[in-house]
Protein backbone atom coordinates (compact mmCIF):
# COMPACT_ATOMS: atom_id res chain seq x y z
CA UNK A 1 0.00 0.00 0.00
CA UNK A 2 1.43 3.36 -1.03
CA UNK A 3 1.75 5.82 1.85
CA UNK A 4 0.93 9.14 0.21
CA UNK A 5 -1.09 11.05 2.82
CA UNK A 6 0.02 12.55 6.12
CA UNK A 7 -2.30 12.33 9.14
CA UNK A 8 -1.52 14.68 12.02
CA UNK A 9 -2.86 14.03 15.50
CA UNK A 10 -2.37 16.11 18.64
CA UNK A 11 -1.87 14.13 21.80
CA UNK A 12 -0.42 14.32 25.28
CA UNK A 13 3.37 13.72 25.19
CA UNK A 14 3.27 11.30 28.11
CA UNK A 15 0.51 9.24 26.47
CA UNK A 16 2.38 9.17 23.16
CA UNK A 17 5.63 8.12 24.85
CA UNK A 18 3.89 5.35 26.81
CA UNK A 19 2.14 4.04 23.70
CA UNK A 20 5.36 4.22 21.66
CA UNK A 21 7.25 2.23 24.30
CA UNK A 22 4.54 -0.44 24.49
CA UNK A 23 4.28 -0.69 20.71
CA UNK A 24 8.05 -1.03 20.35
CA UNK A 25 7.83 -4.00 22.71
CA UNK A 26 5.39 -5.53 20.20
CA UNK A 27 7.71 -4.79 17.28
CA UNK A 28 5.54 -1.93 15.97
CA UNK A 29 6.04 1.76 15.52
CA UNK A 30 3.31 4.33 16.12
CA UNK A 31 2.69 4.90 12.40
CA UNK A 32 2.15 1.20 11.76
CA UNK A 33 -0.18 0.88 14.76
CA UNK A 34 -2.30 3.86 13.64
CA UNK A 35 -2.50 2.47 10.10
CA UNK A 36 -3.55 -0.92 11.50
CA UNK A 37 -6.33 0.78 13.48
CA UNK A 38 -7.50 2.74 10.42
CA UNK A 39 -7.55 -0.46 8.34
CA UNK A 40 -9.63 -2.23 11.01
CA UNK A 41 -12.09 0.68 11.08
CA UNK A 42 -12.55 0.36 7.32
CA UNK A 43 -12.71 -3.45 7.33
CA UNK A 44 -15.15 -3.73 10.23
CA UNK A 45 -17.02 -0.46 9.55
CA UNK A 46 -16.81 0.34 13.27
CA UNK A 47 -14.23 1.22 15.90
CA UNK A 48 -11.99 -1.77 16.69
CA UNK A 49 -12.71 -1.24 20.39
CA UNK A 50 -15.69 -0.25 22.48
CA UNK A 51 -15.35 3.27 23.86
CA UNK A 52 -16.55 3.79 27.40
CA UNK A 53 -17.20 7.01 29.26
CA UNK A 54 -15.07 7.65 32.30
CA UNK A 55 -16.92 7.78 35.55
CA UNK A 56 -17.80 11.24 36.78
CA UNK A 57 -15.32 10.87 39.64
CA UNK A 58 -12.46 9.97 37.27
CA UNK A 59 -13.36 12.86 34.99
CA UNK A 60 -13.27 15.32 37.89
CA UNK A 61 -10.09 13.87 39.40
CA UNK A 62 -8.27 14.02 36.08
CA UNK A 63 -8.64 17.82 36.07
CA UNK A 64 -7.42 18.40 39.63
CA UNK A 65 -3.86 19.29 38.55
CA UNK A 66 -4.99 21.71 35.86
CA UNK A 67 -4.88 25.40 36.75
CA UNK A 68 -8.20 27.18 37.03
CA UNK A 69 -8.98 29.83 34.45
CA UNK A 70 -10.88 32.85 35.70
CA UNK A 71 -13.70 33.91 33.37
CA UNK A 72 -15.32 37.32 33.63
CA UNK A 73 -18.75 36.51 32.21
CA UNK A 74 -20.75 34.20 29.91
CA UNK A 75 -19.49 35.92 26.76
CA UNK A 76 -15.85 35.52 27.83
CA UNK A 77 -16.54 31.85 28.56
CA UNK A 78 -18.12 31.34 25.15
CA UNK A 79 -15.12 33.00 23.50
CA UNK A 80 -12.72 30.83 25.47
CA UNK A 81 -14.33 27.52 24.46
CA UNK A 82 -14.77 28.68 20.86
CA UNK A 83 -11.01 29.20 20.65
CA UNK A 84 -10.21 25.76 22.09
Amino acid sequence: MRMDTRVQVRSNKELKDQATELLEGMGLDLTTAVNMMLKQIVNERRLPFQPAAATFENAVLSTMDEPSIPVKDDDAFADMIADA
